[in-house]
C-alpha cells in the first residue's frame, strides 16, 4: 500500500510493518428486531446500530521477529479503547481496542504476515479538530442563540461554556432534543450594592498583619511573599522544632462587629493551589475565621504529612465551646482530576455563617452544621497560615511544589433586606455543561446538584440546528457563551 501510516495507542505501526490491505466496511453492524403481521410481511420493532470492525492486514520483515512480537503485544494490550488513525483519513480518528488473536502466518523465518482486528465500540470516526461556535444576542435580553451545522452522520455531544455577566440564578440550554435546566428560574434577583458590606477583596502581606502566634499552636515566625498576580506563598518558615509545623501566620481584621450574627450573614470565598511534584513533599495551609478574641469560629486545613505516599487531607473544623473536627476528606494532590486544588483549576472553596448555622464546602457539595453557642459570635478576623513541618526545608524534595492562596474575599449580607436569598451564579462565574460524559461544573468545581430532574443534556443533530441559552428573567447584560463539539461519522 505504499507509504501508509497506521497509528494506534501512540505507536506508529508503519515503522515495523508493511500494510497489504485495510478493510473498513460501509457503516456499522445493524440489528433489526421484527415481529410477524397478521397478513403479509413483518413489522419492525427496533433498529440498533452496533460496533464496527476494521481489519488491518500486514507483513513483518525483520531479523528479530520474536522480540518485535513482544513489543507489539504491549502496544495492543489495552483495557480501554485507544486512539487509532489512518494516514488516508488525516482529519479523523477512531477509539479502538484489539480483539481476537493477532494470528501470524510464517512465510519464512524473517518474513511473516498477519491480520489485526480493531473493534470500534462506538462505531464512529471522530473529527480530529473540535468545532467552536460563539453565540449572539437573541430576541429577549436574557437569551442568546447560535446556529450549528453538523455535517457528520451522527449526533454530536457538546460542551457548553457560559460566563455570567452579572448575578444570575438560572441557566436553561435549549437544544433540539429538549432543555437542560440548571438552578432556579423562579428565584428573585437581589441587588447587592446597597445590601452587601465588602470586607476583603484580596489577602496579601501588605494588606494584612503578621502575627507571631497561631491559635492552633503552630510556630508562626515565618513570612509570606506576594506574587504580581496576587498569589500568597510561604517565603520563610522561621524558627522550628521537630514536633510542630513552622510557617507564617497573617490576619486581616473585619471592621463590622456583627458579621455573621443577627441578620448579617458572613460569606467568604477563596482559592487554593496545592499540587505535589514528588511523593516525598509535605506542606500545610489553613484558612481560619476568628472572633474578636482570636477564638476559632471555623477553619479549613489542607495538609500533606506523609513522605512515603502521595495523599493529602482536607479537613473542616468548627469552634464554640471547643475546637472540633467536622469533616475530613483525603485526595491525591497531584495534577490529576481527583485534586480540586491542582494548579490548572480555580481551587475555589467558600464558607458561610448565619447565626449558629455554618456552611462548609468540598468538591461541589455543601456541608452544614448548627452550632448554637456561635449564634451571637461575630466573625471579626480572617487569617491564613502556611507552613512546613519543622524538620523539613522549603526545597523541592521536601516542600509541596505549588502551595498558594490564590485569592480571598469576604462580605456580609443583610438578610432583613434580602429576605435570606442568595444568587446561585455570581458575576464572572463560568458554567461548563458537558454532555458526554455528563457533567456540570462551575469555576472548575463539580456542581451536579444544579441539575433539575427531567432535564436533557444537549445533543447536536446532523444537519443545521439551533442552540439557545436562557438566563434569569432580570438579566440586562448578555450572557457570554461558546459551544464546542466534534463531528462524527459512521
Amino acid at each position: 500500500m505504499g507509504n501508509f501510516n497506521v497509528i494506534f495507542n501512540g505507536f506508529d505501526l508503519s515503522t515495523v510493518m508493511r500494510f497489504t490491505d485495510i478493510k473498513r466496511k460501509i457503516g456499522n453492524e445493524r440489528g433489526v428486531k421484527v415481529y410477524d403481521t397478521p397478513l403479509f410481511g413483518v413489522n419492525i420493532q427496533d433498529v440498533t446500530i452496533g460496533a464496527k470492525i476494521i481489519e488491518v492486514h500486514f507483513t513483518l520483515n525483520n531479523d528479530d521477529l520474536e522480540d518485535l512480537k513482544h513489543k507489539l503485544a504491549g502496544v495492543f494490550s489495552t483495557k480501554i479503547p485507544a486512539r487509532l488513525s489512518f494516514s488516508d483519513e488525516p482529519t479523523k480518528y477512531y477509539m479502538a481496542i484489539v480483539v481476537n488473536e493477532v494470528d501470524i502466518e510464517n512465510l519464512a523465518r524473517w518474513f511473516q504476515k498477519g491480520k489485526i482486528d480493531f473493534l470500534i465500540p462506538d462505531g464512529i470516526a471522530h473529527a480530529v479538530d473540535e468545532e467552536v461556535v460563539a453565540f449572539s444576542q437573541g430576541v429577549a435580553p436574557n437569551e442568546i442563540i447560535t446556529e450549528i451545522k453538523n455535517d457528520g452522520t451522527v449526533d454530536s455531544y457538546p460542551t457548553v461554556k457560559v460566563t455570567m455577566p452579572s448575578d444570575n440564578n438560572y441557566i436553561g440550554i435549549v437544544s433540539p432534543n429538549g432543555v437542560i435546566s440548571l438552578g432556579n428560574a423562579e428565584r428573585l434577583d437581589l441587588t447587592y450594592v446597597p445590601m452587601v458590606s465588602s470586607y476583603i477583596r484580596k489577602f496579601t502581606a501588605n494588606d494584612t498583619t503578621k502575627v507571631g502566634t497561631s491559635p492552633t499552636g503552630d510556630l508562626a515566625g515565618g513570612t509570606f511573599a506576594t506574587a504580581s498576580d496576587g498569589r500568597v506563598t510561604l517565603a520563610t518558615k522561621g524558627p522550628w522544632d521537630a514536633k510542630k509545623w513552622a510557617g507564617g501566620y497573617y490576619v486581616n481584621a473585619i471592621a463590622d462587629t456583627n458579621a455573621g450574627i443577627g441578620n448579617l450573614t458572613f460569606y467568604s470565598k477563596f482559592q487554593l493551589a496545592f499540587e505535589t511534584g514528588l511523593m516525598s513533599q509535605t506542606g500545610l495551609i489553613k484558612v481560619v475565621y476568628l472572633d474578636k478574641n482570636n477564638n476559632i469560629i471555623a477553619m479549613y486545613e489542607v495538609h500533606k504529612a506523609s513522605t512515603v505516599e502521595n495523599k493529602a487531607d482536607f479537613t473542616m473544623y468548627y469552634g464554640g465551646n471547643m475546637l472540633r473536627r467536622y469533616k475530613s476528606f483525603s485526595f491525591v494532590p497531584s495534577n490529576g482530576t481527583g485534586n480540586p486544588f491542582r494548579a490548572s483549576t480555580h481551587g475555589s472553596i467558600d464558607f458561610e455563617k448565619s447565626g449558629g448555622d455554618l456552611r462548609f464546602f468540598w468538591f461541589g457539595k455543601p456541608y452544614g452544621i448548627a452550632v448554637p453557642e456561635l449564634a451571637e459570635v461575630a466573625v471579626a478576623k480572617v487569617a491564613v497560615y502556611i507552613g512546613q513541618f519543622g524538620t523539613r526545608d522549603l526545597i523541592p524534595s521536601h516542600y509541596v511544589s505549588i502551595l498558594a492562596l490564590k485569592s480571598m474575599m469576604a462580605e456580609s449580607v443583610n438578610r432583613d433586606v434580602q429576605n435570606g436569598v442568595k444568587t446561585i451564579f455570581r458575576a464572572g462565574d463560568v458554567l461548563e455543561v458537558t454532555s458526554n460524559p455528563k457533567s456540570i461544573k462551575v469555576n472548575g468545581q463539580s456542581r451536579n446538584d444544579l441539575y433539575n430532574d427531567g432535564s436533557n443534556f444537549p445533543t447536536i443533530p446532523t444537519g443545521t440546528s439551533k442552540l439557545a441559552i436562557v438566563g434569569s428573567s432580570w438579566l440586562t447584560q448578555p450572557l457570554q457563551a461558546e459551544v464546542k463539539y466534534r463531528k462524527g461519522w459512521l
